[in-house]
């Protein structure tokens, strides 16, 4: 078993920030902006349990709260309360394994401006698997989203008016979707 507890309080002075300016023809056009002052503080608890040679539980969970103490506004990147919890299998040999995990993630709703989007509670489950052909070939796959919810991840929404309704449609993460890939080490 393994457990880790991390908890930090960072100021900053010229804080680099980036931040959406404008939409051009449905494309979000994002600038570098300078914060003079900022203050960022959370906590971050991981934990693993390896209960049977081939068998782990894991989870994480992080929470953060920043302000920009130039403007005396909540900070927008920061994203909100996140936990992810897992299930695993690993073959003895690591040959191929797969996980179930499940994504949580609690609403947005503290953000620089009143007309800024906020963000719903959310919750995913995905499967992965890979599949390690030799030493130097690995396939990945996974099918994401299993449950098919309608979400959208704070990354993808932060800074967009809330009126702005297409701008929130195109931040939605797809449904029910598969994605693999072939890895080759020279």
């Amino acid at each position: 078993m393994s457990f880790s507890l991390a908890v930090f309080e960072n100021r900053y002075e010229n804080f680099i920030e980036s931040g959406f300016v404008k939409s051009v023809g449905g494309v979000r056009v994002f600038q570098n902006q300078n914060i003079n002052k900022v203050e960022i503080s959370g906590a971050e608890l991981a934990a693993q349990w390896q209960f049977a040679p081939q068998w782990r539980l894991r989870g994480s969970i992080a929470y953060a709260r920043g302000d920009n103490k130039t403007a005396g506004q909540p900070l927008n990147s920061v994203e909100p309360l996140t936990g992810v919890f897992g299930v695993g299998y690993k073959a003895a040999d690591d040959r191929w394994g797969l996980e179930v995990l499940w994504t949580v993630v609690d609403a947005k709703d503290r953000v620089a401006e009143e007309t800024d989007v906020t963000n719903h509670g959310y919750g995913v489950v995905d499967l992965v698997g890979h599949y390690r052909f030799n030493d130097a070939v690995n396939f990945r796959v996974g099918v994401f989203n299993l449950l098919d919810r309608e979400y959208a991840e704070w990354g993808s929404l932060q800074d967009i008016d809330a009126i702005d309704l297409d701008a929130v449609a195109r931040a939605s993460q797809p449904g029910l979707n598969l994605r693999a890939s072939l890895s080759m080490d020279f």
